[in-house]
Parts: C-alpha cells; sequence; structure tokens
C-alpha cells in the first residue's frame, strides 16, 4: 500500500481554495496612493490602472483598483489592488480608460469593459478581489445577468459559475437548473505511455472525488458521473458500475493499489501532463483534480491549455495524454455517446479499440431493443476506462416568475418562444 504525507483525506476548504485563487494579488504598498472618487464618478475615475513589476499582473498584466459603490451613497474609496489579465498581443500600456463599469450591488458583481484595436476586452469578477479577462461564453453570461437584474430580460441563456452560491441565496426561485444531456469528462490517449496501461487509468479515475466537484466547484446541480451515458437518455437503462456505489474512502485506497500494481510508488511517482481548453471553468476544475491526484496517489500533475482551435488541433492529433473531454448529445438516444468511442469514431482521438464494443454498437442498430447491447458496451467502458466520467451537466438560468411555459424537464434543453408567455405582475 502506498504511504503519503500529508494524509491521503483532500481538504475540501483546501481544494476549493486551490480552485477559486487563480491569481495572486500583488502587494497593496507597491500602489501609487489614488485620488478619493468625485461625486459623480466616470468609468475613468472608477478604474484606475497601472502598470507593476509584479508576480501576478505578469508579462500580460494590468494592476487595477476598483472603487464600486457598496450600498446606497457609500463608496469604498480604499482596498486592496486586484489583477487584472488581458489577451495576448495586446499592450497593456496602450490600453485606453474603461469605456464602463457596470455594478449590480444586489449579485455582487463588477464587469469592466475596455475597447482595444481588434475588439473588446471584458473583466468580471471571479473571486476575492481578482478579474479575470473572460472567453465570451462568460462575457455573453455577465451581461445576461446585468439585463436580467435591470428588468431588461425575462430569462438568461446561463449563468456564470462566480455567481452560483449567491444567486441561490438571493433568487432560488428564478434560478432553473434542469439536467442536461452533456457529460463532462476527461479522455486518456491510450497509445501514450503511462496512459496505455489500464490499472492507472482505473487509479486516476477512482481517485476523483466527484462530490467535491459538484457541490463546490460547478455548484449547478450537476450529477456526480461514472458512466458516460447520462441517465436522462430517453429510453436508456442506465445502470452504474460498482465502484459507483463504494464510499471514496475505498475508491482512493483500491486507487493506490491499482498504481502500486502498475509501479508507481514515492521513488517512482506517476508523471504527466493534464490539458485543457483556455477557460476559467476548465482551469477551476483542473486545479483542484490535479490536487486530488496529487495529495491521493503522489502524482506529479502538469496542468496546460491552449486556445480552442489550437487545442482541437493538438487532441486530434493526439498530442496529449490526457485532456479535456465533453460532449453533448446531438440526439435524445444513448448512441449518440456511446459511438463516441468506437473504433472509427472521428472524436475517438485518445486510440482506445475494442471489437467486441463496436460490434455491439453496429448490432444495435439493426435491433428492435438496442437496449441490452448499450448497456453491455457501457460495462466494457467500466473495465477499460478510455474516458474519465466527471459529471452530468445542467442548463442552468435566470427565468422570471412572469415568464411561463419554460421547459423545466428538457435534458436537450430545446426551448420554444411559441411555448412560453408572460402574465401580469
Amino acid at each position: 500500500m502506498l504511504r503519503y504525507s500529508p494524509v491521503h483525506r483532500v481538504s475540501i476548504a483546501g481544494l476549493v481554495a486551490v480552485a477559486l485563487a487563480l491569481c495572486t494579488a500583488c502587494d497593496p504598498s507597491d500602489v501609487p496612493v489614488l485620488e478619493p472618487l468625485p461625486v459623480d464618478p466616470s468609468p475613468a475615475d472608477m478604474v484606475s490602472t497601472v502598470r507593476l513589476p509584479c508576480e501576478a499582473a505578469g508579462e500580460e498584466g494590468l494592476v487595477v483598483r476598483i472603487y464600486p459603490p457598496l450600498e446606497g451613497s457609500v463608496r469604498h474609496d480604499e482596498g486592496p489592488p486586484v489583477v487584472l489579465r488581458i489577451p495576448g498581443g495586446i499592450d497593456p500600456g496602450a490600453l485606453p480608460p474603461p469605456e464602463w463599469v457596470a455594478t449590480v450591488g444586489r449579485f455582487g458583481m463588477i464587469v469592466v469593459a475596455f475597447t482595444f484595436p481588434g475588439g473588446r476586452a471584458y473583466g468580471e469578477e471571479f473571486s476575492g478581489g481578482t478579474y479575470d479577462f473572460r472567453g465570451e461564453d462568460s462575457i455573453l453570461a455577465a451581461q445576461d445577468v446585468l439585463r436580467y437584474a435591470s428588468g431588461e430580460l425575462h430569462m438568461t441563456s446561463t449563468v456564470p459559475v462566480s455567481q452560483m452560491a449567491r444567486l441561490k441565496k438571493e433568487r432560488p426561485k428564478e434560478l432553473v437548473m434542469v439536467p442536461s444531456m452533456a457529460t463532462y469528462m476527461y479522455a486518456f490517449n491510450v497509445n501514450r505511455p503511462p496512459f496505455d496501461d489500464v490499472r492507472v487509468r482505473r487509479a486516476l479515475t477512482y481517485a476523483i472525488d466527484r462530490n467535491i466537484i459538484v457541490s463546490y466547484i460547478t455548484r449547478g446541480n450537476q450529477m456526480p458521473a461514472f458512466t458516460l451515458t447520462p441517465p436522462y437518455v430517453s429510453g436508456f437503462d442506465f445502470r452504474q458500475p460498482e465502484y459507483a456505489t463504494w464510499s471514496q474512502t475505498r475508491r482512493d485506497e483500491e486507487a493506490r493499489e491499482a498504481l502500486e500494481e502498475a509501479g508507481y510508488n514515492e521513488d517512482n511517482p506517476l508523471e504527466f501532463e493534464l490539458l485543457y481548453n483556455t477557460d476559467e471553468s476548465h482551469k477551476a476544475l483542473a486545479i483542484v483534480v490535479s490536487q486530488m491526484w496529487k495529495e491521493k496517489l503522489g502524482a506529479k500533475v502538469t496542468i496546460s491549455n491552449l486556445e480552442w482551435k489550437t487545442f482541437l488541433s493538438e487532441k486530434q492529433a493526439g498530442n496529449y495524454g490526457i485532456a479535456r473531454f465533453g460532449w453533448k448529445g446531438d440526439y435524445n438516444e444513448a448512441s449518440t455517446f456511446l459511438t463516441l468511442l468506437t473504433s472509427d469514431s472521428g472524436n475517438n482521438d485518445g486510440g482506445w479499440s475494442n471489437e467486441t464494443y463496436d460490434q455491439l454498437l453496429l448490432d444495435a442498430r439493426s435491433s428492435d431493443d438496442p437496449n441490452p447491447y448499450y448497456v453491455r458496451a457501457e460495462e466494457i467502458l467500466w473495465q477499460a476506462f478510455p474516458v474519465v466520467p466527471v459529471y452530468f451537466n445542467t442548463t442552468v438560468a435566470l427565468v422570471s416568475p412572469s415568464l411561463k411555459g419554460y421547459p423545466e424537464k428538457n435534458p436537450r434543453n430545446i426551448v420554444y418562444s411559441k411555448d412560453m408567455y408572460i402574465t401580469a405582475d
């Protein structure tokens, strides 16, 4: 049995802190003294940008001090600086004053927008005074919440993860979380050591504490996943592997035994890179999962990210060991998930292949009852571990009480405006 120090039990608070502390603020003493705000500040007044030689800002960062109103007319003229990271290729020194600063006190949220040659950069509050530029999805989500709060929208398309806990308290009846026919997972490249060893794949699969992830990281009523196919698929005989019924303590013990059998220990630790496409939610999850593997298995994990197009190219070329993977069903039938891993699938860039699995999916096509074939195919995955299912996703939205007809039991998240209507307040 492997033994590591500290103990194998991972602190929930520690993991959450690791996930949320994605940047380290600079030393406040390094920030120049700023003048108090005018009575009616403009966006340029509310954000003062300075270049500082601090580790948190890095080569592509700005240090900013933001003055949001707290409550009523009370203003926050003091406070620690925050780091605002900007897209590569943009000169921070040439960044103009912000175009606008939007604050919504009820949601505890601030969005800052700068215009620069070639587009706009947005910073959205993430955690503890750290602001990051987000991808397009996060920008739209932030804008949706702002517009919803002002009464401009009756529903949003999504909700930022950073606002989930607060909205659950503030607007629990308006925060709708619908099970989605989608699986978040990691894919192994089984042609690359050490992932050509099923014992290594099994150990890493067992050691992920999915309950911590859905309770403290994603926070949108996601369901821990131990299978590729979600339970919400129409007509599917959903079953789970035996290890899904074990306690996490037992899964961790079994993971350590499997890894030791594969020849990894304190003198020969497992070492690999975890690849994900650039996105703060993927980064948070990668940090937590890698920390679990480190604390429980003694693994040395490097996490790396690539922009979406480059990520896809590298993944399709097989230039990875383990990488983020996800799938949302194209249609409401189990084959939309299970055919991802057939030998001839364009999505099976991990190289896993199993003739029996392929034949089961082929036979299911011509069967009046494909379910037995799907169940057997899933059981093969439980033994082979070509992917690591992490959670089944949900669709999260804010929906006004006056909006009726929103589909709350549609796992494909198909929303038809013809089915919805507005009632008088």
